[in-house]
């Protein structure tokens, strides 16, 4: 009698069927944690900068609101955060011409629709847009 080693083709497509179904649940699982971090990490840089503008105001009795100027005066490198997953802005609110209001801006760049934007003020309202929710973005 002879004796046949290896695999079989149904063996074999058992195998790849069963590896099909375990991708089918782990990207999406994983592209989606991904997108939190993003957001954590977007959340961080615009509390960070808000800190910032604290000090600068009672240094300087007055917030940087010229995205511009974030870099000379606050130390913000390139307006970006740190993966370059969000560009960071600054506008008063209002016309506010005096400098004693601001509105920091952290835009996603990776296409995240359900939270496009984070932002906070020097009113400590904090808020967010895109078509998730509060619990999902904040």
């Amino acid at each position: 009698m002879r004796v046949v080693k290896g695999f079989t083709l149904i063996e074999l497509m058992v195998v790849l069927i069963v590896a099909g179904i375990l991708a089918s649940i782990a990207v999406p699982k994983y592209l989606s944690y991904k997108e939190r971090s993003y957001r954590a990490e977007g959340r961080t840089a615009v509390m960070d900068l808000a800190a910032r503008q604290d000090r600068f105001y009672m240094q300087n009795t007055k917030y940087v609101v010229v995205t511009e100027e974030l870099s000379s005066k606050l130390g913000l490198k390139n307006n970006k955060t740190a993966t370059g997953k969000y560009t960071l802005s600054v506008t008063p609110i209002g016309s506010d011409t005096n400098r004693q209001t601001y509105k920091i801006i952290a835009t996603n760049t990776f296409g995240d629709s359900l939270c496009e934007t984070f932002f906070i003020e020097s009113t400590g309202k904090k808020g967010f847009t895109g078509s998730g929710d509060a619990e999902t973005c904040w």
